[in-house]
């Protein structure tokens, strides 16, 4: 059940976006700040209701200042930042999407903020900023459900829409490796360096971007 109707939500991603990443950029607030206080003010429960004043009335950067307001700590416009035109970075991406997941799924943004933290999504930036919104939310979804730790090689092949069997073959390498790197059978961080850059180059990644660190299979 979404959270509210359709016709806002893609206004409520551009301003959670931004706000993201004027408080990352801009600020000293840091997103993982801002969202803190973005729960803590109640301002998360009116904006994950929908409430046009905050999905559609508010810029970004007018959201941060209002949290602030609300919190007790008043934030400055700094005058090179006040008509920029933002990019859209990792930061942005993070509350892009976190925007999305929030109304797809019709829960509470403490709720979401409890499971899952916005370092968790800056991290998912790269296999996933470049594929659709519902395949991001469904990993996003996953992870948050508390299902097996998303696995880096399965999720950009699959960002990529190249299934185990292309990727063996564009990588020079057998199936069998593919799914036992995906299920973590075998330890990608102890896979020879050139396998690792035959997989990155089959995928366009780099080679770190691969890397699971602290994965508990061995090679």
């Amino acid at each position: 059940m979404h959270a509210y109707d359709k016709a806002y939500v893609y206004d409520a991603m551009e301003i959670l976006g931004e706000a993201f990443d004027f408080a990352a950029c801009a600020q000293n607030l840091g997103t993982q700040r801002f969202f803190d206080l973005f729960v803590q003010t109640g301002v998360a429960d009116a904006f994950g209701g929908g409430s046009p004043r905050y999905v559609a009335g508010v810029s970004g950067i007018e959201l941060v200042l209002m949290v602030g307001e609300q919190a007790g700590a008043p934030l400055a416009v700094p005058p090179a930042t006040r008509h920029a035109s933002l990019d859209r970075t990792p930061e942005y991406w993070s509350g892009w999407i976190l925007a999305y997941v929030q109304w797809r799924s019709g829960r509470m943004f403490a709720s979401l903020g409890s499971a899952v933290r916005v370092e968790d999504l800056l991290r998912l930036y790269k296999p996933l900023h470049e594929a659709s919104e519902d395949r991001a939310a469904d990993e996003i979804e996953a992870l948050i459900d508390g299902g097996d730790r998303l696995v880096r090689l399965k999720t950009i092949r699959q960002a990529r829409g190249m299934t185990q069997l292309q990727l063996a073959e564009a990588a020079g390498t057998s199936l069998r490796a593919i799914q036992q790197y995906e299920q973590r059978v075998k330890n990608i961080d102890k896979a020879a360096g050139i396998k690792l850059y035959a997989l990155a180059q089959a995928l366009g990644c780099k080679m770190e971007d691969l890397l699971e660190f602290n994965s508990p299979a061995s090679s």
